[in-house]
């Protein structure tokens, strides 16, 4: 194995080099496909939160301020910054600027994996399936703060790693600990909710490594400082968490209000399983059916279950004598894989207790795929050394985990983007019902508008209106009215309603109020001369 010293300099160009030329082609087909209309309910939200601090003239706004984020200020404020420095809008920011921070996330991805491995080799191709995660790319390309957030994660995960590296040269690891909390302050700063799950997971790291420790029956002795340091770690961390709750950027105090009534939820479906729906029933409706939805995911549960195995087998060496052992970041990535394992399958009961949203799995797991990625690349790479000696097989090997990335880099993509040819359910919109909603603001009263059976032109007009109480709200998410009082109609809305079988609002009784040839827009008759 090459250690991260030793690694060629070669290798080093010419990975990284792969890696951009990799998630460039991703980010080109998300451009090129939708043409900047690329449009979901996060998306939608953050653009209106933004546009609020710009209206506001500050990233921390007051109370007063509609809609306002109550999980940090860090994406708010960054934007704010690049929209006075650029000139640019925030809608060409998100559309068009926000999805090359792809680009250095996989660059950053690379260093990482190669710290927590100890293997170029590993971290590369840890670096490739990474992106091969459809819920961790579908979150990093939409205009959330999710991708700036993954890369500092990834850079505290970074920090931390190097600083146990050097931590027998007190001023290099002195460095690299004041960046991992300047990198973890942004964090918090940035979101609350992802600087916690970190903080959490370093916490039950140090308490999962001191049980490891005494059921081995050894004291804690010269070995085990590197578990004794995540202590300090986690307090450290927690209290600048606090700083920014309670200090920093007050609205997150909100979170803290919910605790009490969070905790008691869960504790009922523990002790009750009285769940009221299955938050995960609707995920694979989006899709013709489930098998095409389990197949675009089916890498997500691939390398799950390698890195499962991997752990599984390092727990047993462990348990026969390696623990004392193992170098730092051995036992380090073991411990935070645990930890963050744990947090998603609390997550999972936070969910069907119906707590946060019901989505908090959805925002762990990314997260926890940091360490499983690694683990699992790390195995693969083993069993490709283990071949070496078998060059037919090691050829063979090599073309599968080629292949292996072409086709679910492709199925990644695709359930990524809901792209459309396949998912039921669409996040863009077309050129001529951007139009014909601009058309609708000047040209009929305010009120409902019906153009779609769920949010897909309320999140487009979310995107593209400024942050007031009206935004959103002519198109509700409902299924045709019997008579709805306005009907958009456009080709987009016809071909997806056709497809799912569903009827479209009865027209006779309507006049028609507009037409660029792609969309139509009716209106009800008048019933009585006083109506317009």
């Amino acid at each position: 194995m090459t250690s991260v010293g030793e690694a060629p300099a070669a290798g080093l160009r010419r990975y990284p080099l792969a890696l951009v030329l990799y998630s460039v082609a991703i980010v080109a087909y998300l451009l090129l496909r939708f043409r900047g209309h690329y449009v979901e309910q996060d998306t939608a939200e953050m653009t209106q939160l933004i546009q609020a601090v710009v209206a506001y003239g500050s990233a921390i706004p007051s109370a007063a301020v509609h809609p306002l984020y109550p999980f940090g200020f860090g994406f708010q404020a960054v934007n704010l910054y690049l929209m006075r420095l650029s000139g640019a809008g925030i809608q060409t920011l998100q559309a068009w600027v926000w999805p090359f921070l792809v680009v250095g996330l996989a660059l950053i991805a690379f260093l990482t994996f190669r710290e927590v491995t100890g293997d170029d080799r590993a971290a590369a191709l840890g670096g490739f399936l990474l992106f091969m995660q459809p819920d961790f790319l579908f979150t990093a390309l939409r205009g959330s703060h999710e991708k700036m957030t993954y890369c500092m994660l990834l850079v505290a995960v970074l920090l931390l790693f190097r600083s146990y590296r050097y931590r027998h040269r007190l001023l290099v690891f002195a460095a690299y600990v004041a960046l991992f909390y300047l990198i973890m302050f942004g964090v918090v700063c940035t979101n609350s909710a992802f600087g916690s799950s970190l903080i959490i997971a370093l916490s039950v790291s140090f308490f999962g490594g001191t049980l490891v420790s005494r059921l081995l029956g050894r004291e804690a002795g010269a070995g085990d400082r590197g578990v004794i340091r995540l202590a300090y770690v986690s307090f450290s961390s927690f209290l600048l968490l606090m700083c920014e709750l309670l200090y920093f950027y007050a609205p997150s105090l909100g979170i803290l209000a919910q605790l009490p009534s969070a905790i008691d939820r869960v504790v009922a479906f523990a002790f009750n399983f009285d769940v009221g729906g299955n938050p995960y029933a609707s995920v694979p409706l989006g899709w013709p059916n489930a098998g095409v939805y389990f197949l675009l995911t089916s890498f997500t549960w691939l390398i799950l279950a390698t890195s499962v195995i991997s752990w599984c087998a390092r727990t047993v060496r462990f348990f026969r004598g390696d623990w004392p052992t193992a170098p730092d970041h051995v036992r380090l990535c073991w411990l935070l894989y645990a930890g963050l394992a744990l947090q998603v399958g609390v997550g999972i009961a936070v969910d069907f207790a119906g707590v946060l949203g019901a989505n908090l799995q959805l925002r762990l797991f990314p997260v926890f795929m940091f360490l499983a990625i690694p683990t699992g690349s790390s195995a693969i790479v083993h069993l490709l050394d283990r071949a070496a000696g078998r060059p037919f097989l090691r050829q063979g090997l090599r073309v599968g985990v080629a292949l292996t990335t072409v086709v679910f880099t492709a199925f990644s993509v695709l359930k990524a983007t809901n792209e459309p040819l396949l998912s039921n359910k669409w996040t863009f919109y077309s050129t001529a019902e951007a139009q014909a909603m601009d058309w609708l603001a000047v040209g009929v009263p305010p009120g409902g508008v019906w153009s779609d059976v769920d949010e897909r032109l309320r999140e487009a007009d979310l995107f593209r209106s400024p942050p007031t109480e009206a935004a959103g709200l002519r198109y509700p998410t409902l299924l045709p009215p019997e008579q709805p009082d306005v009907v958009m109609l456009s080709r987009l809305t016809r071909e997806r309603m056709a497809r799912l079988n569903m009827p479209l609002p009865d027209l006779p009784d309507m006049n028609e109020l507009y037409d660029n040839g792609d969309v139509q827009i009716y209106r009800k008759l008048p019933q009585t001369p006083l109506q317009r």
